[in-house]
């Protein structure tokens, strides 16, 4: 019984993913919630973490930030009970997006450096690269726009290893936007040209569109 109660609680969990991606936030809400109700009173730590972190991520569509910060940090406190080192880069990355949201830069910090040492000890190039690019973002909120560089350049990097083309032409646009900030307009031109060829193949109309406007400054 209770190892079918587990694989349906993971079965729920991956349907709940999956909505979420599709953008399907009150389906995805209803998915979840009717597990929780149905779910047995004890379940391991890594199944409470999922459905916490899971939650967190809900309450972030919803703009619910507090709700979605304490959810957060209880998914990645029972994550820390487990050897699952993605889904405590996950909550910690979550966190320092929220921690930006609410102007709470330095918590945002901390939590994506914190994210970013657990995205390398699950090999994550993926998480690698997109943790870089938010570190990068806080960095130009404060106009330190060398580091910002620095970290997008590590974005860049990870993104190619983990063959990620919306993570790599992400890593172009914001690189051609420093650059541009930073004075160096050729430097910027050609990487905002490279964004838009990766754009390109993968049909990323949003990212062709911003990086057509940076461009035409």
């Amino acid at each position: 019984m209770k190892l079918a109660e587990t694989q349906e609680s993971w079965r729920v969990f991956v349907e709940t993913r999956q909505l979420l991606e599709e953008g399907k936030l009150a389906q995805a809400r209803a998915v979840l919630q009717t597990q929780e109700d149905r779910s047995l009173p004890f379940r391991s730590p890594e199944e409470e973490a999922e459905a916490a972190l899971l939650w967190a991520w809900i309450f972030y569509r919803e703009n619910a930030y507090a709700e979605a910060i304490a959810q957060a940090r209880q998914a990645y406190g029972g994550y820390r009970l487990t050897s699952n080192h993605s889904g405590a880069a996950e909550s910690l990355y979550l966190l320092g997006l929220l921690f930006a949201l609410t102007g709470e830069l330095r918590e945002a910090e901390k939590s994506l450096l914190d994210a970013l040492a657990n995205y390398r000890r699950a090999s994550d190039q993926k998480g690698i690269a997109q943790t870089y690019s938010e570190l990068a973002r806080l960095a130009f909120i404060r106009s330190d726009l060398k580091t910002a560089e620095e970290y997008l350049l590590e974005s860049l990097d990870a993104a190619r290893a983990a063959a990620d083309s919306t993570g790599e032409g992400r890593a172009w646009g914001n690189l051609g936007r420093v650059q541009f900030m930073s004075g160096r307009w050729e430097e910027a031109e050609k990487s905002l040209r490279l964004a838009l060829l990766v754009n390109r193949v993968i049909d990323a109309r949003a990212s062709l569109a911003r990086n057509h406007l940076s461009l035409a400054y």
